[in-house]
C-alpha cells in the first residue's frame, strides 16, 4: 500500500473510532431523555444495538492498530485504539446510572426547591388526585416529566414527588422531597425510598 493510501486508512479508523466511540458517549449522556423517548420497550433493542457496534469496532480498531504497529514500528497507528479506549471510558466512569441521577439533582436542586417552596406555600394547589401542573417557566422534562410533581406518601409522610423515569405497569422513579406537611387530597402513590441526597430529599421508585 502506498504512503498516501496508508494515511488515508489511518484516518477513516481514527474518524470511525471518534464517531462510534462519541455516539456511545451521546447514548450514555442522554440516557434518560433517550429512554423516555424510545419507551422502555424499544430502548434495551437500541442499547444492545449500540453496545454490539461499539464491540466490533474495538474489534475492528484492536486488529488494525496492532497489526500497524508490528509492521511499521510506528506507534502513531494506536491512535485509533487510543480514541475508542478513551471515549469508552469516559463514558462508563461519568455517565454511570448513579451518576446521571446526582448530576440531575445538582442541576435542578434550586429550581424544585423553589417548586417545593411554592406548594407549601400554596402558590402551587394540586387537584384532588394529587398533581401538581407546573407553570411554564418551570417545566423541564429533565426535571419532572410530564411538567407536572406528585402528591406521594411514604409510611404516612407527605412528599412531593419529582418522576424522571417512566417504566411499565405505572412504575416510575424520580426525586422527592418528604416534608411533615398533610394534604387534604387523594394520595394513591406509595414511594420506595433509595438513597438519601440532603436532608428531605431521597432518589425514590414506585410501584
Amino acid at each position: 500500500m502506498s504512503k498516501l493510501g496508508e494515511k488515508l486508512v489511518w484516518l477513516f479508523m481514527s474518524l470511525q473510532a471518534s464517531a462510534v466511540g462519541g455516539f456511545y458517549v451521546y447514548s450514555k449522556a442522554e440516557k434518560w431523555n433517550i429512554r423516555e423517548k424510545m419507551t422502555v420497550f424499544i430502548y434495551p433493542f437500541f442499547k444492545i444495538l449500540v453496545m454490539v457496534l461499539v464491540v466490533l469496532s474495538i474489534l475492528f480498531t484492536l486488529a488494525y492498530s496492532v497489526q500497524k504497529v508490528k509492521e511499521t514500528k510506528k506507534i502513531f497507528f494506536l491512535l485509533p485504539m487510543v480514541i475508542m479506549v478513551f471515549l469508552v471510558g469516559i463514558a462508563a466512569t461519568l455517565f454511570s446510572e448513579s451518576k446521571l441521577r446526582e448530576y440531575n439533582f445538582a442541576k435542578y436542586r434550586e429550581t424544585r426547591e423553589a417548586i417545593v417552596a411554592l406548594v407549601l406555600e400554596g402558590e402551587l394547589l394540586p387537584d384532588t388526585n394529587g398533581v401538581i401542573s407546573l407553570p411554564k417557566e418551570m417545566q423541564s422534562e429533565e426535571m419532572a416529566r410530564g411538567q407536572k410533581v406528585y402528591l406521594v406518601s411514604n409510611n404516612g409522610q407527605s412528599g412531593i414527588y419529582f418522576c424522571t423515569f417512566t417504566g411499565v405497569m405505572e412504575s416510575s422513579a424520580g426525586y422527592v422531597f418528604l416534608t411533615d406537611r398533610k394534604f387534604d387530597v387523594s394520595m394513591n402513590n406509595d414511594i420506595v425510598l433509595q438513597k438519601q441526597y440532603e436532608k428531605g430529599w431521597y432518589y425514590c421508585g414506585t410501584d
